[in-house]
């Protein structure tokens, strides 16, 4: 694993030469020593690596620590009185081993998220014409008729799978009539243009937003699960875009976008998993198990002596359900194969062995 630099100038020659850093993790684990080498190219630039013959986690880590030091040494300060900057990196293996980890991960996120939306989708339209059927009150109808309606018409003109990150954002977690109301409340010459009689306090402001009605796609969707995707989805947003443009992630930020992905994904996959196992009301399991623990709980009153063990068995029942649902194995059913050389890879990336 390499960090290549490329310096434009022969000025900084002796000091790159001089400069040493202190690796924690490959050299003292392994005993992989850093290897710095310098090749001048002509009279007016020349090229400095640090290598590591590893293409361990460790290694990964120890090249990121050196390269935050190496920009604090050397820094990269764009134009400067016209003049371009000396120094540029022309290869970050560290940062290209942390894409390669995050790729995957950001991949399978977008698979299941377009998975859960459409099943999710289906689910909830049959739900509401449910609530249609049985609603009484003419008012009451009115508004579950036009959620589906909404939801219908999501991906009437173009499919969720040819739809960007930005689009999907956009889809679910933005109301275009709250948006305008915002609008026409604060910018009625147009966006960006607040007149004198216009202009408000920051609680006015707070007090029209909060009391003005928001209805995203998202709310209906969830039903109020999986907030951790709409609080984080510009971030994750962010993270994809760096994943796809190849840009210079350090350990840092690698962590804290692992750890968020994985989460996120470890949430996606149980709701996932709930959702196609119990299809028509995907809090059933949850009714099941309360019904089981009941049911167990009045045979120990109404019959403590004949009826104890048949009981027991019950309850154990209740327990198992409750724990098989939670478990690995329900990815197994659903087919959702293990990442490959997850746990069993010593060089996998596990959340665990991430530090804060």
């Amino acid at each position: 694993m390499e960090l290549i630099y490329l310096f434009t100038s022969l000025k900084r020659h002796e000091q790159v030469e001089a400069f040493s850093y202190n690796c924690q993790y490959v050299v003292r684990k392994k005993g992989s020593p850093v290897e710095k080498d310098i090749q001048t190219i002509g009279n007016s630039c020349f090229i400095v690596t640090f290598s590591i013959d590893s293409e361990s986690k460790e290694a990964a880590h120890d090249l990121s620590d050196l390269n935050d030091a190496f920009n604090t040494a050397f820094p990269y300060q764009g134009l400067e009185k016209g003049r371009p900057a000396i120094c540029h990196c022309l290869e970050n293996g560290a940062s290209s081993y942390f894409n390669k980890k995050l790729y995957p991960k950001m991949n399978d996120f977008e698979r299941l998220l377009r998975e859960y939306i459409y099943l999710k989708q289906q689910v909830s339209i049959a739900a509401l014409e449910e609530q249609i059927g049985q609603e009484a009150d003419e008012e009451n109808k009115n508004v579950l008729k036009s959620k589906k309606s909404s939801l219908n018409r999501l991906f009437s003109n173009k499919p969720l799978e040819e739809m960007d990150f930005t689009e999907i954002y956009t889809k679910l977690f933005i109301d275009s009539r709250f948006c305008d109301e915002i609008k026409k409340r604060f910018f009625p010459e147009g966006e960006g243009k607040i007149t004198t009689a216009y202009k408000v306090t920051k609680d006015e402001y707070l007090k029209f937003i909060t009391e003005t009605e928001e209805n995203v796609v998202w709310s209906d969707l969830s039903e109020g699960k999986l907030e951790i995707i709409r609080i984080n989805y510009d971030t994750i947003k962010k993270i994809r875009n760096d994943i796809m443009h190849a840009h210079n992630f350090d350990y840092k930020h690698f962590s804290e976008s692992f750890n968020l992905i994985k989460t996120v994904l470890d949430e996606l996959k149980s709701e996932l998993s709930q959702l196609i196992m119990f299809p028509d009301n995907t809090q059933s399991i949850e009714g099941i198990i309360a019904a089981l623990r009941t049911f167990a709980s009045a045979l120990d009153e109404s019959r403590p002596d004949f009826e104890r063990q048949f009981s027991k068995t019950w309850l154990g029942f209740a327990n198992q359900l409750e724990s098989f649902v939670d478990e690995e194995v329900m990815n197994k059913l659903l087919g959702i194969p293990l990442e490959e050389g997850e746990e069993t890879d010593e060089t996998a990336i596990q959340t665990s062995e991430i530090p804060s």
